[in-house]
């Protein structure tokens, strides 16, 4: 009766431990592909900003950067929310759609979001500027194809809005601090 008891509980304590150990892993995981993902946001982010740079030069930017600048910027600002989600959530939406994305943070985190944005000057504010863009991404990758759909972009606001990101990020995640751009 004893062994039967004994037995019992090493296997409760077996179980337990092995439980443990699955759910450590993947938290592991979730925060190793959310670091990862911050990560690669801050390197279309930084892209973006180099080609911002050669703005100077209407004329060459417009024909010939704005389309990559554009989707560097968008991919970063989508990279980083869909980061900022898997803080909140186990599982973040699939889509390219930034605004989505936004709307599905909490409302501390949108709040967080519009009042960094708001430290920047911008020709949009916050909601005006994940509007124009939410498609940015898939609008801008083949922007040299002629299609119907129009294609807006206001990339200083754009740029704003992903360094805005890139802030609140590293605010929440104390091992990116050091990666604020």
């Amino acid at each position: 009766m004893k062994k039967t008891c004994l037995k019992k509980n090493i296997c409760k304590i077996i179980m337990k431990s092995l439980e443990n150990s699955l759910c450590e892993k993947k938290e592991k995981r979730v925060s190793i592909e959310r670091v990862n993902c911050a990560r690669t946001a801050q390197v279309f982010l930084l892209e973006g900003e180099a080609m911002l740079k050669i703005y100077k030069d209407g004329v060459t930017f417009l024909g010939t950067y704005i389309g990559p600048c554009t989707v560097n910027l968008a991919f970063a600002c989508e990279l980083y929310l869909k980061a900022l989600g898997s803080m909140e959530r186990e599982r973040v939406i699939r889509t390219h759609d930034i605004k989505k994305l936004y709307n599905d943070l909490k409302g501390r985190t949108q709040k967080e979001i519009a009042a960094e944005y708001n430290l920047r000057e911008a020709r949009l504010n916050h909601k005006q500027c994940l509007e124009i863009h939410k498609n940015a991404f898939e609008n801008w990758r083949y922007y040299f194809e002629k299609n119907s759909e129009s294609k807006q972009v206001e990339v200083w606001s754009l740029y704003n809005l992903a360094i805005s990101l890139n802030h609140v990020y590293c605010n929440r995640d104390e091992t990116h601090n050091t990666n604020r751009v």
